[in-house]
């Protein structure tokens, strides 16, 4: 299986209720109205699952392995809070267990920051981080089943296109940006 990233999109108010327990991140994603487990819980829109590659991503976008830097590029895949701490960037959400950890978010002004960033992220720029040595010297996750190779490119790089949509519709619609691995 493996460790799994993945985002969801939420007004303030939600965030809120989320924070304080009264509302369950795992029951809005993954639970119907009946409490049912939802077959096409992907399917909804203010999800979206990046797969494997959130560490990857997360590295090529901030030069970093665990940490955030100033830069809106830091904070892309804020990161999951588990019991060593990883965030990388964001705030922990709860103590709501996601299934590695716990979620992390940002804000509407940190997603529009993040969101306006991320428009200059050309898949050229992506390319020149993306091939190095440093994802195994630093034991980025499942870096090190990387080479230099145009189909393994192409596969991480295809998520792009849908983080950076995702969070231009969150900064489009002031809400904040949850993120989790399970």
């Amino acid at each position: 299986m493996g460790m799994i990233g993945n985002y969801y999109r939420a007004n303030v108010e939600t965030v809120s209720r989320i924070k304080t327990g009264e509302l369950s991140l795992n029951k809005l994603i993954y639970e119907d109205d009946n409490g049912n487990f939802k077959d096409n819980y992907w399917e909804n829109e203010q999800y979206l699952c990046i797969e494997k590659d959130w560490h990857i991503i997360h590295f090529v976008l901030s030069g970093q392995v665990w940490d955030s830097t100033d830069d809106p590029l830091s904070k892309v895949i804020p990161g999951f809070a588990d019991e060593m701490g990883k965030i990388m960037s964001g705030s922990k959400l709860n103590d709501e267990d996601m299934g590695y950890g716990h979620a992390v978010y940002l804000m509407p002004m940190e997603v529009q920051d993040v969101s306006y960033a991320l428009k200059n992220v050309a898949k050229e720029w992506f390319c020149e981080r993306f091939f190095t040595a440093d994802m195994v010297a630093n034991d980025i996750y499942i870096g090190a089943n990387i080479t230099k190779n145009d189909e393994e490119f192409e596969f991480v790089y295809s998520a792009m296109p849908h983080i950076i949509e995702f969070y231009e519709k969150a900064a489009i619609e002031n809400q904040c940006v949850i993120f989790f691995v399970n």
